[in-house]
Order: C-alpha cells, then structure tokens, then sequence
C-alpha cells in the first residue's frame, strides 16, 4: 500500500479493488474568472505568486496559457478560481482575493454558483479524445523572478489551441501520511502539447520538453501526472523513497513481471 500511493506507473502491482470513502458534497460550487491578454503576463504571474501561499484549500487557483482565452484576441492568461464550501457567503470570503488582480482583464466573472459538471465541461475543452500529446512538468519554489524569464518564453512560443501551460499554487501541506509520493512543491507548471495530426509531431511534439528542461535548474522534480520521463528522465519521489521502491520491487516482483519507469533521475 506505501507503493501504490505514488509509485505511479512503476508500481509492480495490479489493483483489483478500491474502497472509496465519502465526504460530504460542498453546499456551495462556483467558479470566479478572468482572462487577460499576453502582455499582461508578467502582472498576472506576479499577483498569483503572491496570493498563492494564502489562498485557501477551497479554492485550487489555476493560471491557463493559450491561444483560446475567452475575450482575449491571440494568446492570453485564463485565472481560474474554482470554490467550494459550505455556503455562499464563506465562498465570497475565500475568493475575495480575486479583487485584487491586475486591471484590464479581457472578460471578467465574478464569483458565481457553478455545477460540477459544467466546469468538468470547461477543463476537458483543453484535453480532447482523439488527439495528440507530448506533455512534461515540474515542482518548484523559486522567486518569481526567475522564473519569469522562462514562462514569457513559454507564451511566445505557443502552439496552436489547445495546447497550453498550466500554473497552480499549490503549497502543500508540511506534513503526508507515510507513502511513496513525497516530492511537492509550492507551483506545479506543466506544457502540454496537444494537436490532431501526425504531420504537426515534428513542430509540437518537443516544445513541452524544451521549455521544461530549460527550467529545470529551478525545479525541485516533477509530479508522475503528466511527466514526459521517456524524454526527459527527471526526479519524481524523493531519493529514500526511491531506495524503498527498489527493496520493494526486488521483494515482490523478483522475476522482473512490471516496468518499470520508463526513465531514472
């Protein structure tokens, strides 16, 4: 069980069954929003580094880079602000720091009840079934400033919709139950390239590695979500934790049955 949490597709296992457990549904769902265009990345990357440490766990604030930004003409930033809690009035508190982004937003929605399903509908727009993908990502904790340089690179570079760059605050916990997953981070950015034909591999396929290795001396690792490892070989679990894999797997799987990962930090 301390492998298969984390382990992702190097766990040397088959599940055969899963016990969920349920919590109570939020009696409030809504989403507040903001587009902007290109030229207002640096301000929007700025105010979301900056609030992400005090943003509460009801809201999981996500920055989308695209070429597909509602009442943005070209590339722009899409802040996404999800909620959920218990009433509409602890909902407008958590999101109050909404107000305080950049002005000159191309389209604006404030804080507004929203079905579940309706923002599934909204985030898999960016992730259509019968398409292509090259993806990679990382962890990180390093100022602003550094990273800057980097993700203005990343939005010129785009390529068309719906490929994108996703940045969330994440700022985890200080403390995880005992398991292999132990490599998080306060940002987690990730690239996904993502197009319909094989006559665009060659324009598309790398530009999601490219710009993650160039950034890579400020990652702390990447998360084994959307990691491009094949490509990249980059550090997913911490290096204790990767040891106990190795026992692990010598013990159950001698024979050698599972891949591994298919790269090593």
């Amino acid at each position: 069980y301390w492998a298969a949490r984390g382990a992702g597709p190097g766990f040397f296992g088959v599940i055969t069954r899963f016990h969920l457990q349920l919590h109570p549904r939020p009696r409030f769902m809504g989403m507040a929003m903001a587009t902007y265009p290109l030229r207002d990345l640096e301000r929007v990357f700025r105010w979301a580094h900056a609030h992400g440490p005090s943003i509460p766990d009801s809201i999981e604030l996500m920055l989308l880079v695209s070429r597909d930004n509602p009442g943005v003409r070209g590339p722009g930033i899409t802040v996404l602000a999800p909620v959920f809690e218990d009433s509409y009035g602890a909902a407008t508190k958590a999101a109050s720091f909404m107000k305080q982004r950049p002005r000159g937003a191309g389209m604006s929605l404030p804080l507004v009840p929203m079905k579940l399903d309706w923002m599934y509908r909204g985030v898999m727009r960016h992730y259509p079934d019968e398409h292509r993908y090259a993806v990679d990502n990382m962890w990180t904790h390093a100022p602003i400033d550094a990273l800057l340089p980097g993700i203005e690179r990343i939005g010129s570079t785009l390529p068309p919709a719906p490929s994108h760059m996703l940045w969330m605050n994440w700022c985890p916990p200080k403390e995880r139950p005992p398991m292999a997953f132990s490599l998080e981070d306060d940002t987690y950015i990730a690239l996904y390239g993502v197009w319909k034909n094989a006559e665009d591999d060659a324009a598309i396929a790398g530009w999601a590695g490219e710009h993650m290795r160039a950034l890579a001396h400020l990652g702390s690792g990447i998360q084994l979500a959307d990691e491009n490892l094949a490509q990249r070989p980059a550090r997913f679990v911490a290096d204790a934790n990767l040891a106990q894999l190795d026992a692990l797997r010598a013990a159950h799987d001698a024979a050698g049955r599972f891949h591994p990962w298919m790269g090593r930090p």
